[in-house]
């Protein structure tokens, strides 16, 4: 039990760190991230049509434009 409470502690702040991530462009994206949940289709959110093997996630107040090759950020939007 004891230590289920330090992993969830841990776990939680984890995700805070995340939330907080000052994303900047040459980055890599972590892997957390880069599951379909935050994948966004660009024409949905007025945002510019990506390259091809590019793709836009939208991650907390931010969209992300990442290389999908290398997963490289290549473009930040606030919103």
């Amino acid at each position: 039990d004891d230590q289920q409470d330090r992993r969830r502690m841990r776990e939680e702040r984890g995700v805070k760190r995340l939330q907080q991530h000052k994303w900047q462009q040459g980055y890599v994206m972590p892997q957390h991230y880069r599951g379909n949940g935050y994948k966004v289709e660009y024409k949905d959110h007025n945002l510019p049509k990506p390259n091809r093997n590019q793709q836009w996630y939208k991650i907390n107040n931010d969209y992300i434009l990442v290389d999908a090759d290398s997963n490289n950020i290549l473009r930040i939007m606030g919103l």
